[in-house]
């Protein structure tokens, strides 16, 4: 794919790459250099100049953020915050987010509070999130604790493909362990993930094949 950047020149400028079932394709690199404009072209929130998207085999380069989502991809933005959550909302809705075209919250067109409850405290248990309570906005929450929520929402929906960027950036020792932890667990159970991380420890750890990026373009597979 190219993807369009500012002053003439393209973030992105011919990048290839596959993801298969069961591993992890690294993307390493100094922030800045296209991670995040080839990661939002991924995913439809960006327009490309040039070259397709297939998701489990079908092409998805004309197709909206939501028919991707349905062909199997999800994503853990960069930025937790702006893209990732609703901080105001609560962590009950939060957690909806996406789900919520679906059984068992979707029910006969309408949403189900008690199916969104118990949807909260399974993932609240499972990844260890603290909070006082679901109904707990998640904007009064710490950056690690936000985190598990996008991570723990986006795992559960049990995409073919993950993109994951700086799926660890700003969190504590155990949270990164906790999450790491999930994602090779997704990976171990046929899961596509494509990593993007300024953590080089990260993507040395985690990856199965490590692409580095430079001025918008692949320039290494190792």
């Amino acid at each position: 794919v190219t993807v369009p950047g500012t002053g003439g020149r393209a973030a992105v400028e011919g990048a290839s790459l596959t993801v298969r079932s069961g591993e992890v394709v690294g993307i390493a690199g100094v922030a800045g250099n296209g991670q995040v404009e080839l990661a939002e072209a991924i995913i439809g929130m960006r327009r490309t100049s040039a070259g397709s998207v297939h998701i489990a085999g079908a092409d998805q380069s004309r197709a909206t953020i939501a028919q991707r989502r349905d062909a199997g991809i999800a994503y853990v933005p960069e930025d937790r915050h702006a893209v990732g959550s609703a901080g105001s909302a609560s962590a009950i809705d939060n957690f909806a987010l996406g789900h919520h075209r679906q059984a068992p919250i979707l029910r006969r067109g309408l949403l189900s509070r008690s199916a969104m409850l118990e949807h909260a405290k399974r993932l609240i248990s499972r990844f260890g999130v603290k909070i006082a309570s679901p109904s707990t906005p998640v904007g009064t929450l710490s950056g690690g604790n936000l985190q598990k929520i996008v991570v723990a929402r986006e795992l559960d929906y049990r995409s073919a493909v993950l993109i994951a960027e700086q799926p660890t950036r700003g969190v504590d020792i155990g949270a990164i362990e906790s999450i790491h932890r999930e994602l090779c667990e997704y990976r171990d159970q046929g899961g596509a993930l494509l990593l993007i991380s300024a953590e080089i420890s990260e993507i040395m750890s985690l990856s199965s094949r490590i692409l580095v990026m430079f001025e918008g373009r692949i320039v290494a597979e190792v």
